[in-house]
């Protein structure tokens, strides 16, 4: 038994930005089930007191199939996954599931909770699968997918925009949950704005393809997210000659006095000769004493008001007096 404290310190670590990953087995549909603890404000699925132990392949749901912790776990033409044979029936309270057992029960949600998020498996059989009973199944990328959501990956959000240079073109996908026909605003190099409409494909991915005008950096907008994408050469002016070399500068750093140095040569001395010395030699180079500076500013502020002084004067010749009185 654990005191109710610590659950409701877990209740704070999620709502503050922190994640669980619960998988539950036939505790969770007992009187003393931790859904019957503070963390019930944050459990997506509320369990019914009931177990399921037919066997079941899990399916996914509709959702499941665009949503980026699941989509494309069924491969085509790979085998079939294994069965589980046992299930904590379930109602969902609030989330998204994605993964469905016997009677289209909720067997995967997900859910956010305030700044965190939770992940809620209603078996614990997955390790079926990780044996490779009856062929076993995906569980490695469901779980590694699952942990990486619940620690906001960005390639697992919901809602995605990218876009990617093809030629002259650009291709921007937008990836939702709807996966409904959306509208961006493609900025150009030149501040220019252009509005793409993006077409449903398949999984929740609207995609859409423009014309790039002209050489640059292209800015793409939904209104909510953002992204670039760029056209051009892939290796612009600065990557044509990159092999270390010192002809370039080494002409005009012996015009000017100086000199080139290779650190595998290792580090030159440091010397500090007159402004019209050279200032590069064997092993050495220099850092000319110019003594160069600028006035900005100046301020006075007396030290004392004069008020100050006279007292200060006064008090020393009483005390002058006083001691040649003696």
């Amino acid at each position: 038994m654990l005191d109710v404290r610590y659950f409701s310190n877990l209740l704070s670590y999620v709502e503050g930005g922190g994640a669980i990953f619960v998988a539950n087995g036939p505790e969770y549909a007992e009187p003393l089930s931790i859904f019957r603890t503070p963390l019930e404000q944050v459990l997506p699925a509320s369990p019914t007191g009931t177990i399921s132990s037919t066997g079941f392949v899990p399916a996914l749901t509709e959702l499941g199939r665009r949503h980026p912790v699941t989509q494309g776990l069924e491969q085509p033409g790979a085998a079939p996954w294994g069965r589980w044979f046992r299930m904590v029936d379930n109602r969902v309270v609030d989330g998204q599931v994605l993964l469905s057992g016997p009677g289209e029960q909720p067997l995967l949600v997900l859910k956010r909770a305030g700044e965190g998020r939770i992940a809620e498996l209603m078996s614990d059989h997955v390790w079926l699968w990780a044996r490779g009973v009856e062929g076993g199944g995906p569980y490695q990328e469901l779980l590694r997918r699952s942990v990486h959501w619940l620690m906001k990956e960005p390639d697992l959000e919901e809602k995605a925009l990218s876009a990617r240079s093809d030629g002259e073109d650009i291709i921007v996908e937008r990836r939702s949950l709807s996966g409904e026909q959306a509208t961006v605003t493609v900025t150009g190099p030149d501040g220019s704005e252009r509005t793409l409409m993006l077409n449903p494909r398949a999984n929740g991915i609207a995609e859409g393809r423009l014309l790039a005008t002209e050489a640059g950096l292209y800015r793409i907008s939904d209104g909510e997210d953002e992204t670039v994408a760029g056209i051009g050469p892939v290796g612009g002016h600065e990557l044509s000659r990159i092999m270390p070399t010192d002809q370039i500068v080494r002409d005009v750093a012996q015009k000017t006095g100086g000199g080139t140095f290779w650190l595998e040569d290792g580090l030159p001395d440091i010397r500090h000769p007159s402004k019209q010395a050279t200032a590069a030699g064997n092993g050495w180079m220099g850092l000319p004493q110019r003594r160069a500076s600028r006035i900005e500013d100046i301020a006075q502020t007396a030290l004392l008001p004069a008020w100050a002084w006279a007292a200060l004067l006064a008090g020393l010749l009483a005390l002058t007096w006083r001691k040649e009185s003696r």
